[in-house]
């Protein structure tokens, strides 16, 4: 028989869906330069941050440990935000989710080598898919798909990190947070010119950010802790297939034959797994499932 969902991975796939909608979000501030958003993202968040944390929803403290770890993550996380923006902004929607359709097979595989988590043939089956989606797509550009790259990296790592961080979430991100204020803090002084030129609308979504980035990170934080790396790297396609939905329904942006190509093969990777998952939980007859 096949093991349950359990609820907290539920959260992990609310987290993807709504990280995969947030471009929705990025584009009603195209007049809004990247860096500055966020520097917003990193200040609102943190008041969100510290409500929750200092609202007796866990104790503030870590081990030196998960300090530092957790400073990481914010530092990788900070970067993953701002190729986010700039992808939205510069109209890279599709190379972003180049870089987040590929990031599940690198989940799976640190799930697998530095987590000692059980991969079948099919996981291996598929990562190779996704590393030959991924050749296929960078041949077919005049450089390298280096924001893609990036995109991929940070969030494997990052997700890996807030996997071994022990302490309540709330905590966790509230240091991510504060690690990146200072940062934060210069980037809004130094465009305090153009800060000071916007308009009500704009004021009022950029200081909305913080709400609204704190309910994917919080639900993942929660949810990942009893989720298996490999499951994080599964779930985790929820994300890209509306990133690039959009990128090709909403915001109109074009894909050539060769990219179709590219993603299809990626396509084809989570198909396996679905395949797999689906002979799981209902397996033949005298036939036991294997993952």
């Amino acid at each position: 028989m096949a093991r349950p969902m359990t609820f907290q991975k539920y959260y992990v796939a609310c987290a993807f869906a709504i990280w995969g909608s947030m471009s929705l979000y990025w584009s009603l501030l195209p007049g809004v330069a990247e860096i500055t958003v966020v520097a917003f993202r990193i200040v609102t968040t943190l008041f969100v941050y510290a409500a929750v944390a200092l609202n007796g929803q866990g104790s503030l403290r870590l081990t030196r440990k998960d300090y530092a770890l957790a400073a990481l993550a914010g530092t990788v996380i900070g970067l993953n935000w701002l190729c986010f923006v700039y992808a939205v902004t510069l109209e890279k929607v599709t190379e972003f989710s180049l870089g987040t359709f590929s990031a599940p097979a690198l989940s799976m595989m640190l799930g697998y080598w530095f987590f000692s988590e059980k991969a079948s043939k099919l996981d291996f089956l598929s990562f190779a898919f996704v590393l030959l989606g991924i050749a296929v797509y960078a041949l077919s550009m005049s450089n390298l798909p280096i924001l893609g790259i990036l995109v991929m990296l940070t969030t494997s790592v990052y997700f890996a990190l807030k996997k071994v961080i022990n302490g309540p979430a709330s905590t966790v991100l509230l240091v991510e947070t504060l690690t990146l204020l200072p940062v934060a803090l210069v980037v809004l002084y130094l465009h305090r010119g153009e800060i000071a030129g916007f308009d009500l609308r704009t004021l009022v979504l950029l200081l909305l950010i913080g709400p609204v980035s704190f309910v994917p990170l919080y639900l993942f934080g929660v949810g990942v802790k009893f989720t298996r790396m490999i499951e994080v790297g599964y779930l985790q396609y929820i994300s890209p297939f509306l990133s690039l939905t959009l990128a090709l329904l909403y915001f109109g942006e074009k894909i050539t034959e060769v990219r179709v190509v590219a993603f299809g093969l990626i396509g084809l990777a989570v198909a396996l797994r679905l395949h797999a998952l689906r002979r799981k939980a209902n397996p033949a007859p005298g036939i036991t499932a294997k993952t």
